[in-house]
Parts: structure tokens; sequence; C-alpha cells
């Protein structure tokens, strides 16, 4: 969430919605690990 802030104070975005990006991209990427240990 923090990295998001950051990239959006880069690129001039609304923080609260890039925040938000870096949380559902933090969990899909858990999402896919976990699917990927379960499967292999």
């Amino acid at each position: 969430f923090v990295l998001g802030i950051f990239l959006g104070r880069i690129s001039k975005e609304n923080l609260f919605i890039s925040g938000m990006k870096m949380v559902i991209a933090g969990i899909v990427s858990v999402l896919i690990s976990v699917l990927l240990i379960r499967n292999f």
C-alpha cells in the first residue's frame, strides 16, 4: 500500500486509488502462488 502511495505521488494519481491497486495486485499474486503450490 505504501508503494502504491509512492507511485501515486510520482504519477500524480489519486493516492487512495493507487494504494488500492497495489493491495489488489498483492492479493492476486498471493492467490496465484497458493494455487501453484497446491497444484504442484
